[in-house]
């Protein structure tokens, strides 16, 4: 019986956001979309936060986002989580798995960001395997999450372990 180890670690990606409005500089209504660029402005009161938006000839508009006083006493700090880094996807084939005489592959969810389904994230990295393919086999228990059976709807963690039994 061969195993395989992996680690794995799921951010969240974040899509930028798009505002249709009016540019100035190009004469018509056109989508911004959001650079992810923030920049802070202030006026010796207040402490203004804008979000930086471009349209398609990269003309900008800043959003505002929020404002804060300029004492430390009286700012309130709030944070937006922005993740840019985009990991490698490792996408697992089954079959090549198959052909070594793998008969477990053991995944440990090193670090993980958001809301991750199992069956949507084993649907998206393993090649070979169908949605429902994948959860014919969970609920059969050949998928089990921290060696316990487990749904297909069910939520992955940093520190899971998903144990695959390949058949």
């Amino acid at each position: 019986m061969s195993i395989i180890e992996m680690s794995w670690w799921l951010t969240e990606k974040v899509v930028p956001t798009a505002i249709t409005r009016y540019c100035k500089n190009c004469g018509r209504t056109v989508e911004f979309k959001d650079s992810l660029i923030r920049r802070h402005n202030s006026n010796g009161k207040n402490i203004f936060r804008f979000a930086i938006y471009k349209c398609e000839k990269d003309h900008t508009w800043n959003r505002k986002l929020s404002i804060y006083k300029a004492y430390t006493e009286h700012a309130v700090v709030r944070e937006e989580k922005l993740f840019i880094k985009e990991n490698k996807i490792e996408i697992m084939d089954l079959d090549s798995l198959c052909r070594e005489e793998v008969n477990q592959v053991n995944i440990t969810i090193e670090n993980s960001v958001g809301d991750v389904r199992l069956d949507k994230l084993l649907a998206e990295r393993l090649m070979g395997w169908s949605r429902s393919q994948i959860v014919r086999k969970i609920k059969e228990g050949l998928i089990q999450v921290n060696h316990k059976d487990c749904k297909p709807s069910q939520k992955i963690g940093t520190k899971d372990l998903i144990v695959i039994m390949i058949t």
